[in-house]
């Protein structure tokens, strides 16, 4: 247990030191005076880089679990050469396959939120008055069913995640000039709305905060195990 201590707690450094610069922007952000409209993009952008640790450590893991259960099947000496063989294929085979699935899930996911924007520490309420006056600016005769504004089309498309005061506004109108006469609409006008009874901003704090002293904890533990040495 104390040989692998050393790796426990890298690891732990590699998970806990991105998530925390990410917790502690996300607590600030839910804790302004003031609500902030970022990007889709760059909102998946943030939390990519938040959890890049754990998805690196994760495929560590998952190839190295894969090299593992080829090198240690039974067989005689035979089987153990073809069990060592399928193992160097294995381990260059499974991060590769790990990586296309974390790449080609991530590209479809920024895709999808190209033509969205997230608001943090807002009213919902007051964020459907604002797409509202905006579509009338922009000469849309737009009728809203549940969380989607429509004329004959797909215009406006709202998700909202109450205990954080958090509403995704996906932007779906095909006219490319209207959807950016839009969005500089509503980046203008939804920082000045309401805040919103954000719930979950004090928890966003303590998970920043609990994370910061889980990434001392690991520095501390990684400097103990390299003086022992």
């Amino acid at each position: 247990m104390q040989q692998d201590l050393p790796f426990l707690a890298a690891g732990g450094i590699l998970c806990f030191t991105p998530l925390t610069l990410y917790l502690f922007w996300l607590a600030a952000v839910n804790r302004g005076e003031r609500p902030v409209v970022v990007s889709g993009v760059w909102d998946f952008v943030a939390l990519l880089s938040g959890i890049c640790g754990f998805i690196l450590c994760a495929g560590f893991l998952l190839s190295l679990t894969a090299t593992n259960a080829n090198v240690f099947r039974r067989g005689g000496f035979a089987g153990l050469q073809n069990a060592w063989a399928n193992a160097q294929l294995a381990s260059a085979i499974t991060p590769i396959a790990y990586l296309l699935l974390v790449g080609g899930s991530s590209y479809l996911t920024l895709r999808s939120r190209r033509n969205s924007l997230a608001v943090y520490n807002v009213h919902p309420p007051a964020v459907d008055e604002v797409i509202g006056r905006a579509l009338v600016r922009l000469g849309l005769d737009a009728k809203r069913l549940g969380n989607l504004w429509s004329d004959h089309r797909p215009l406006v498309e709202t998700s909202t995640f109450s205990v954080f005061s958090h509403v995704t506004i996906k932007i779906l109108l095909p006219d490319l000039r209207l959807r950016d006469e839009l969005e500089r609409d509503l980046r203008a006008n939804l920082p000045r709305v309401p805040l919103g009874e954000n719930l979950g901003g004090p928890w966003l704090t303590t998970a920043s905060v609990s994370c910061f002293i889980s990434t001392v904890c690991c520095v501390v533990l990684t400097f103990v195990a390299a003086f022992r040495r």
